[in-house]
């Protein structure tokens, strides 16, 4: 979860990101399973999105399912940096820098 220490590289991380980044290994149920979640995930950003765009928190021009699967994408990048340790303020940059490309 995003709210582990990043600080303690001793953390095992997520198990579907660490699933995630060994996909070739799978198989194809778990793999199935993998896509679900990504799929699931990007759905509930959208809809988020969708209710940001609304109240003028993120610009209307951006294609919600778009910017979707970019946080997505983000944040298991995020959780696998933080799983290798990466300081903690250098993640909060990276999120600003995510939450600055959306207005």
């Amino acid at each position: 979860s995003m709210r582990e220490d990043p600080e303690k590289p001793t953390q095992k991380g997520c198990v579907i990101v660490n699933s995630t980044s060994e996909m070739e290994s799978l198989g194809p149920e778990i793999r199935d399973l993998i896509k679900c979640n990504q799929t699931d995930m990007e759905a509930f950003f959208g809809k988020l999105v969708q209710q940001a765009q609304q109240k003028g928190e993120i610009s209307p021009d951006k294609d919600p399912r778009l910017v979707a699967s970019f946080l997505f994408s983000h944040l298991q990048g995020l959780k696998v940096s933080a799983k290798t340790g990466e300081g903690s303020q250098k993640l909060i940059q990276s999120i600003d820098i995510m939450m600055g490309a959306l207005s």
